[in-house]
C-alpha cells in the first residue's frame, strides 16, 4: 500500500519537472525571438526596397546605381547601422535604427513612429524629421537638418557649416558650433541653446512678431529671446553661454514692408510739403494708396513663403516626403534638396549618427 507521504512526494517531483521543462522553453523563445536575434547580416542596396517587421540587420549601405536614384523604405525591423550615400533616398516611419546617417547628397525623411538612437546628416547630406522620437540628432560639414510637424530629439548638435531649419516639433536642448547656422521659425526647444565660448561664429536666426533679446536673466541667467513665431505661436528660448552675440532677431516680412512703406510716405511729405489740393494732390494720394495696398499683397505673399520655405533648402511637404518606396512623388521632390554649393567648401567633420 503506497504512503500518503509518497503519493505527494511522486507529485511534488512532477511539478517540479513540469515546472522546469516550461522555464526551459520560455529560454529557448527568449534567445531566439526576432527582438532579441543579434542581427549579423550586412546589407548593400542598389535598388529599391523596403525593410519590414521582423528584418535585421548589423549595417546597411544604400547606393544609387546612376542614373537612377535609389528609394529605401524602412517600416519595421531592427538595424544597427544605416547609411544613405549618392543621392539616394531614405524614407523611415518604423523600426527601430540605432545610427541613422545621410551621406554624400542623400536625403533621409523620418516620420510617423520609429525608435532612433541618433541621426545625422554629413557631407551635403540632408536630414528632414517629422515625427519619431531621436535621442539626438545633429548635421555637419554642409549637411542641413530640417525639424517640423511631430519630431521629438532629445539633443541637435551642429558642427562645421551645418544648416538648421526649425518650424515645429520639439527639442529638449541644441548646441552650436564653428559656423553653423540655426534658423528658427517655429517649434519648441526646452532647455535652450548653448555651445562652448570660442567654438562658435555662426548664427542663430530667429525670425516672428514682437521679437526681443535679452543679455540676462533665463535658466543660465545669461539671456532669453521671446516673441511670436510668423505662425502665431508664443515662445521663450534661454540663451546659454557664448550664443547671445550671434543671435539676430528677423521680423516677418510684413513688418518690415509697412516701416518701408511708412519710411517713404514721410520722406516724400518731407521733400515736397503735402500732397496738396486739386488735381495733382489726389492723384498723389491715389498712388500712395495703390503702393500702400501692393505692399499689403507683397507682404502677404512673402510672410506665406516664409512659413513654408526654410532658408536656402523647402522642406517636402509629409505627403511628399515619406511615401511607401516606388513613390515618384516623393523620388521628384527630393531632387533640389542637397544640391551641391561650391562656395561652401568644408572638409566635413563626422559626428554621431552620420559617420561612414
Amino acid at each position: 500500500m503506497i504512503s500518503y507521504k509518497t503519493e505527494y512526494g511522486v507529485y511534488l517531483g512532477r511539478q517540479i519537472m513540469f515546472g522546469k521543462g516550461i522555464l526551459v522553453i520560455v529560454i529557448v523563445l527568449a534567445m531566439f525571438w526576432p527582438g532579441n536575434v543579434e542581427a549579423t547580416l550586412n546589407w548593400d542596396i542598389y535598388a529599391d526596397a523596403v525593410v519590414s517587421n521582423g528584418e535585421a540587420y548589423n549595417v546597411v549601405s544604400v547606393y544609387d546605381t546612376p542614373p537612377e536614384r535609389t528609394m529605401v523604405s524602412v517600416l519595421g525591423g531592427y538595424i544597427d547601422v544605416m547609411r544613405f550615400y549618392d543621392s539616394s533616398i531614405g524614407n523611415v516611419a518604423g523600426g527601430n535604427i540605432s545610427s541613422l546617417g545621410a551621406l554624400a547628397q542623400s536625403t533621409v525623411n523620418i516620420s510617423a513612429s520609429p525608435e532612433i538612437g541618433s541621426a545625422g546628416a554629413n557631407d551635403l547630406g540632408t536630414l528632414n524629421i517629422f515625427g519619431g522620437y531621436l535621442q539626438s540628432a545633429g548635421a555637419n560639414g554642409q549637411g542641413v537638418l530640417n525639424v517640423s510637424d511631430a519630431a521629438n530629439i532629445w539633443m541637435v548638435s551642429l558642427f562645421g557649416d551645418a544648416r538648421m531649419n526649425m518650424v515645429g516639433g520639439e527639442i529638449a536642448r541644441a548646441q552650436v558650433f564653428d559656423s553653423s547656422i540655426l534658423n528658427l521659425r517655429g517649434g519648441v526647444i526646452v532647455e535652450g541653446i548653448g555651445t562652448r565660448p570660442g567654438h562658435f561664429e555662426g548664427s542663430i536666426n530667429v525670425y516672428g512678431y514682437s521679437l526681443v533679446k535679452t543679455s540676462s536673466g533665463g535658466r543660465y541667467g545669461v539671456g532669453q529671446v521671446y516673441g511670436s513665431y510668423p505662425n502665431g505661436a508664443d515662445f521663450v528660448i534661454d540663451l546659454g553661454g557664448g550664443v547671445y552675440p550671434y543671435v539676430n532677431l528677423i521680423p516677418e516680412p510684413a513688418t518690415v514692408l509697412f516701416l518701408l512703406c511708412g519710411v517713404l510716405m514721410i520722406r516724400k511729405r518731407g521733400q515736397y510739403g503735402s500732397f496738396g489740393k486739386g488735381r495733382k494732390g489726389m492723384v498723389a494720394k491715389k498712388w500712395m494708396v495703390a503702393l500702400l495696398f501692393m505692399s499689403v499683397l507683397s507682404a502677404s505673399s512673402a510672410l506665406a513663403k516664409s512659413v513654408f520655405v526654410i532658408s536656402k533648402h523647402a522642406v517636402p511637404s509629409q505627403a511628399q516626403a515619406y511615401g511607401i518606396a516606388g513613390d515618384q512623388v516623393a523620388r521628384q521632390t527630393q531632387v533640389e534638396i542637397g544640391t551641391y554649393n561650391p562656395d561652401r567648401g568644408a572638409e566635413p567633420r563626422v559626428i554621431e549618427g552620420g559617420a561612414r
